[in-house]
């Protein structure tokens, strides 16, 4: 558990703060953002950005219960200031994300019990890993995503992801890794379902490329 102190969201405006950008904004290393209960749109609860800090950012109930939805307007969660396993995001669904539904850039946050659906990106649908990041997603369900590459997870250019009982389940790839892209990188895979994903030319569940 976060030693510091618990920052609460909640939409109707009975927590600290009403967005969850806010929560992040205001919590220092070591702190808990706890998010209530609710469906969260709009500024402030998408393209959420932890700013390089070692803070948990948390569901109280779970993803069935704690959802953000991008509404098609920008992305879930960016990690590109260098955040370490130390970073988490534990119990959301992020859905009808644009930008992909995590975004890591020369980071390697934990992301633990999130359902990861109908978002789409260039590369990496669901979660995008790249340019140096190793992040470890645990007890996820990316599921029905897509992507030109790497529908589910694209894993690329330096980076080595650790994946632990997630389902990659039904996600596309327009041209290819419907489930999970690698290149130059590597992917550990524990106990994880990959069933039903589709890629158009190659590599429907899984695609691992040198270049």
């Amino acid at each position: 558990e976060c030693p510091g102190a618990t920052i609460t969201v909640n939409w109707d405006g009975s927590g600290d703060y009403t967005t969850i950008q806010a929560g992040i904004n205001a919590a220092t290393d070591g702190d808990m953002v706890l998010v209530a209960d609710g469906t969260y749109r709009g500024s402030g609860n998408r393209d959420l950005d932890f700013g390089g800090k070692a803070i948990t950012v948390r569901s109280e109930n779970g993803p069935a219960n704690s959802i953000i939805d991008c509404e098609n307007s920008g992305g879930g969660f960016l990690f590109w200031n260098e955040e370490g396993n130390d970073s988490v995001v534990d119990g959301f669904t992020i859905t009808n994300s644009y930008r992909g539904g995590i975004c890591c850039r020369e980071s390697s946050p934990t992301i633990s019990n999130c359902n990861i659906s109908n978002c789409t990106a260039d590369r990496g649908g669901g979660i995008d890993c790249r340019d140096n990041s190793s992040p470890t997603i645990r007890g996820c369900n990316i599921t029905h995503n897509a992507a030109g590459i790497g529908g589910g997870i694209a894993c690329r250019y330096g980076s080595n992801a650790t994946i632990k009982n997630c389902a990659i389940v039904g996600n596309l790839g327009y041209d290819a890794a419907g489930g999970i892209w690698c290149t130059h990188s590597t992917v550990t895979l524990t106990n994880c379902i990959v069933i039903g994903n589709i890629g158009r030319y190659e590599g429907g569940g899984i695609c691992c490329q040198k270049a």
